[in-house]
């Protein structure tokens, strides 16, 4: 076997070995989706985690506490898990979704296990472009190919 085969077959069984069929089964945005109550985009999401593709493969990234609450008049708030957020949001053609005006607190969060988030959640947020509901689930689909997952719950 010559070294060009060689390199070939090492290739093809890192992309195909690599790209488990199960993969598109990830269990860190998994939950049971309910369809007990109807949910609209005005309501109070939790951030469950994120979907993104990367080289052949979905990463899964499990979420920190972040939530958000879209209000009927067209503000939203939330936290990144430290810091509090908010500004405006527009919809158009049902499900296309843009965030604007935005603001948020820079509170110093250290040692609280959220400072990924802390970047990673409002620059995600930041690219949002379309969303869908199903049941209690929402999935806001961003420009950068990334999925945030939340789930509907009730402020207390």
């Amino acid at each position: 076997m010559n070294k060009l085969s060689f390199c070939f077959q090492v290739f093809f069984a890192f992309v195909f070995l690599g790209c488990d069929t199960d993969e598109g089964h990830l269990t860190c945005c998994d939950f049971e989706i309910s369809y007990e109550k109807e949910y609209g985009l005005e309501s109070n999401w939790s951030l469950v985690g994120t979907y993104q593709m990367k080289n052949w493969k979905e990463e899964c990234t499990d979420g920190a506490g972040g939530w958000i609450s879209f209000k009927e008049d067209g503000t939203f708030s939330g936290s990144s898990s430290c810091n509090a957020m908010g500004g405006k949001y527009k919809v158009s053609d049902s499900d296309k979704i843009s965030l604007t005006d935005w603001t948020q607190t820079l509170r110093g969060c250290i040692g609280n296990g959220s400072e990924y988030w802390e970047e990673k959640f409002p620059e995600e947020l930041l690219k949002a472009d379309r969303f869908e509901i199903d049941g209690n689930k929402l999935t806001i689909h961003t420009t950068g190919q990334t999925k945030l997952v939340f789930i509907a719950f009730e402020m207390q």
